[in-house]
């Protein structure tokens, strides 16, 4: 079915997007019939094409396209690169392919960390760190703290393809969304274990963003922040408490 905003559009009538074998003027009288007349007679002005996405990530509204130079070949916001794919939607849209690739890398053994064997992975959580009911992780030295998503979250979220995260110097509020996580299922917000300043940004996720399925308490830490008050910390849960907090989330999922 074509979608309003998408295929067809106030700016994009069925005969660019090739979707006039939908469209039977023949058939009777019916609102807008007239100006779908006169764009007919008006001819094709422009057509769409197929596109294909040659890099990590999802095909969603308001993305940048660009050429595999780097250029900017649609004016829309966020950045993914393209091929062109096919002449025009007449042609089958199965060449227009999306996909995210996930590498399967072994686990990093940690004498810190808890294991649980759940839905028949290994679920390990390190003991020094803290956890939040949201799937955060924080890891603290000092007044410094890194903070990162749990192994349950990502197994939860998927193949992760996006990773968009906060600039040094910019100010994170406990329980507040400071980032996003995109996967192949959906776009999870990231919220604030505590209070502090960023002072860094993990760079690697921008091109590896899968870091995050295969180490996602270790090399895969999102931010590493200053904090405001270390007192905010108590209130989070200990390893062997999350592990029994998601315990109890599999249960009633499974009930």
């Amino acid at each position: 079915m074509a979608l309003y905003g998408h295929e067809i559009s106030d700016k994009i009538n069925v005969w660019e997007a090739g979707l006039d074998r939908y469209c039977r003027t023949e058939k009777g009288d019916f609102v807008g019939r007239a100006a779908l007349e006169q764009a007919r007679a008006a001819g094709l002005r422009r057509t769409l094409v197929g596109l294909e996405m040659i890099d990590r990530g999802i095909a969603r509204d308001e993305y940048c396209c660009c050429n595999e130079a780097g250029r900017r070949i649609l004016p829309w916001k966020r950045s993914c690169t393209w091929k062109f794919a096919g002449r025009s939607v007449r042609r089958r849209w199965s060449q227009r392919r999306f996909t995210s690739v996930r590498r399967k890398q072994p686990r990093r053994a940690n004498p810190d960390w808890t294991e649980k064997e759940s839905k028949g992975c290994l679920m390990a959580y390190p003991k020094t760190y803290r956890y939040t009911k949201e799937h955060e992780w924080i890891s603290v030295e000092g007044a410094l703290a890194t903070i990162g998503i749990t192994d349950y979250a990502q197994h939860e979220l998927g193949d992760v393809v996006f990773v968009e995260l906060p600039k040094p110097g910019a100010k994170i509020e406990v329980g507040k969304s400071f980032g996003t996580v995109e996967s192949v299922k959906a776009v999870s917000e990231i919220y604030a274990p505590a209070a502090g300043e960023v002072i860094e940004a993990n760079g690697d996720l921008q091109n590896a963003p899968e870091k995050i399925n295969t180490d996602p308490h270790g090399a895969a830490w999102l931010i590493k922040v200053r904090l405001t008050n270390a007192a905010e910390l108590s209130g989070l849960m200990d390893a062997p408490a999350y592990e029994a907090y998601i315990a109890a989330k599999s249960t009633e999922a499974s009930a």
